[in-house]
């Protein structure tokens, strides 16, 4: 939706993209130094039926979704 109350043109998708391209380069400025942002994740189930998450670019095993979450904001914002 066009909102022609924001300054020099910009709309709300403009914002949203230079959000999202600042949080692109956040991670593949890490990566180049060789710190897994964790952006690569698959759930999985123990043997002893609890769940879990594991990053699928390292060894990281995570308690549940929401602690993978937390790690991957942590480092990329």
């Amino acid at each position: 939706m066009y909102d022609p109350e924001l300054p020099a043109g910009l709309q709300d998708a403009d914002f949203e993209m230079r959000e999202l391209e600042a949080t692109a380069k956040r991670a593949a400025a890490l990566r180049a130094k060789g710190i897994c942002t964790h952006g690569h994740s698959q759930g999985f189930t123990r043997s002893n039926g609890s769940k879990g998450t594991k990053c699928l670019n390292c060894p990281a095993i995570f308690a549940d979704d929401e602690d993978w979450f937390r790690s991957h904001r942590a480092l990329v914002g």
